[in-house]
């Protein structure tokens, strides 16, 4: 496991950012009419990996889905 960044918690959730509930695994949540993600500790969750792998992009001769 790589070590968090700071303002981060170990799941990547903004540390000094608005608190939600904790509900120990990560859910959505809509805040003042937009949705976030929320991490297991209640903090507002931002992913930065790579969300989506398809094969179709990367085989010569066949169509994207």
């Amino acid at each position: 496991m790589r070590p968090p960044v700071p303002g981060q918690n170990r799941f990547g959730g903004w540390l000094h950012g608005p608190r939600q509930t904790a509900k120990g695994f990560f859910y959505p949540q809509k805040i003042r009419g937009q949705w976030f993600l929320i991490d297991p500790e209640g903090a507002l969750f931002f992913s930065r990996g790579i969300n989506d792998i398809s094969l179709n992009a990367f085989l010569p001769g066949r169509k994207r889905e």
